[in-house]
C-alpha cells in the first residue's frame, strides 16, 4: 500500500493532483492482477 506522505510527494514532483495519482495506482493495480490471473490461466 502507498502511503499518503509518498502520493503527495509524487504528485508535487509530476505537478499533479494526488487524487490523479492514487487513481492511477489503483487501476494499474486492477490491470496488473486482471493480466496475471489470465496469464495462469493459460498456462
Amino acid at each position: 500500500m502507498i502511503k499518503s506522505g509518498e502520493i503527495q510527494s509524487i504528485a508535487a514532483k509530476y505537478k499533479v493532483r494526488d487524487r490523479q495519482i492514487e487513481k492511477d495506482y489503483v487501476i494499474s493495480w486492477i490491470l496488473y492482477r486482471g493480466v496475471f490471473t489470465e496469464l495462469l490461466f493459460i498456462v
